[in-house]
């Protein structure tokens, strides 16, 4: 679980990263990519949440293992921005670890239901 948070919040950081770094033509997909595995993220972080809170920690012992593995994915999304170019083979990628990640279905749901409420 909390891997695969580490991962997200990496990809979070680089989508963040590549909206404005990439072509004229991907800045769009680059934005939706940032916003899916925002929401992923955030599943992850209410699943993890809960499962720590079932087990008797509190809000205090939980953050800091939020700030921790978002540190870490932040460091290596520096990493890995150091050789990309947040072209279309990237922005692939990004896809590819975006929809394998098991909240994939639910964030998809919730980006869709808010981009069609615009």
């Amino acid at each position: 679980m909390a891997s695969n948070l580490q991962t997200l919040y990496m990809w979070e950081k680089i989508a963040s990263v590549c909206k404005t770094k990439a072509p004229t033509e991907l800045k769009q997909e680059w934005a939706l990519i940032e916003m899916t595995v925002y929401v992923e993220t955030s599943l992850w972080e209410s699943n993890i949440g809960a499962v720590l809170r079932s087990v008797g920690r509190t809000e205090p012992q939980i953050s800091p293992v939020f700030d921790s593995l978002k540190s870490n994915g932040e460091v290596l999304a520096r990493g890995a921005l150091g050789s990309m170019s947040c072209n279309a083979v990237d922005k692939d990628r990004a896809v590819r670890v975006m929809v394998s990640d098991p909240a994939f279905n639910d964030a998809r749901e919730f980006v869709l239901s808010k981009h069609q409420s615009r």
